[in-house]
């Protein structure tokens, strides 16, 4: 009985880790004074639980190696960049992609609402870069909000290791993806540009936690990395973009 609920104790304590990263983004927006409706909000974080169910679809229908039946470091090679890092993007893609084109369709999934309501509030417009940035970073953390979960269940020592690491790294590569997501129609080679750097980066840092002999500091100090590249993207996008 005690163990169980030492269990459950972990594994709540795992959700509040990984819903940190998103009480954060929503403390930092408001004082930045970045005016968005909760629907939108909450939207993306939805999306970006959507995008996994998606990721684990696609990904059963790659057969998997025997990646620990083999020293080959080509197979690990395969299994954390195409197996792993290219579906879950891939997956989360396609969501984002829809979650784009509904936006467009229906005026009601970006932060201010309307197209005028949000030049009116001082939000983005659909097509500003930040919009899609800032959809793909919330996305991301509704990712590993759900994925964390799951691992928690099963390990909790990884789960705790994951929960500082995965958030940063899934909303930076989230928020790469969340602009090739809005760009791709209209500018392609951004698109899949933006796609692939978020692959790479996914990559090397699942490559960095599962190769033997490589500090699991150095896959952390990738994820924080690239998540500050991505807040300061972020603000020259706004700036840019004149908001």
């Amino acid at each position: 009985m005690l163990l169980c609920m030492s269990g459950i104790w972990i594994l709540f304590f795992l959700i509040l880790i990984s819903a940190l990263p998103v009480f954060l983004l929503f403390i930092w927006l408001r004082a930045r004074r970045y005016r968005f409706s909760l629907l939108w909000f909450a939207a993306a974080l939805l999306a970006g639980a959507v995008s996994l169910l998606l990721a684990l679809f696609i990904r059963s229908l790659v057969p998997r190696p025997e990646l620990y039946a083999a020293s080959s470091r080509w197979i690990l090679l395969k299994e954390v960049f195409f197996r792993t890092a290219f579906t879950e993007e891939l997956g989360r893609l396609a969501v984002l992609f829809v979650f784009f084109f509904a936006a467009r369709r229906f005026g009601k999934g970006h932060p201010a609402g309307t197209a005028d309501a949000a030049a009116k509030a001082g939000g983005p417009h659909p097509a500003d870069e930040a919009y899609g940035s800032l959809t793909g970073l919330l996305a991301g953390f509704g990712f590993v909000l759900i994925e964390s979960t799951s691992y928690g269940s099963a390990d909790a020592g990884i789960a705790l290791l994951r929960a500082f690491s995965s958030a940063p790294l899934h909303g930076a590569c989230g928020a790469r993806v969340g602009k090739a997501a809005l760009k791709i129609g209209t500018a392609p080679l951004r698109g899949i540009t933006g796609f692939l750097s978020a692959v790479v980066i996914h990559g090397t840092y699942n490559f960095m936690l599962l190769m033997p002999g490589f500090p699991s500091a150095l896959a952390i100090l990738i994820a924080f990395s690239a998540f500050a590249s991505t807040v300061l993207l972020i603000r020259e996008e706004r700036q840019g973009d004149g908001r």
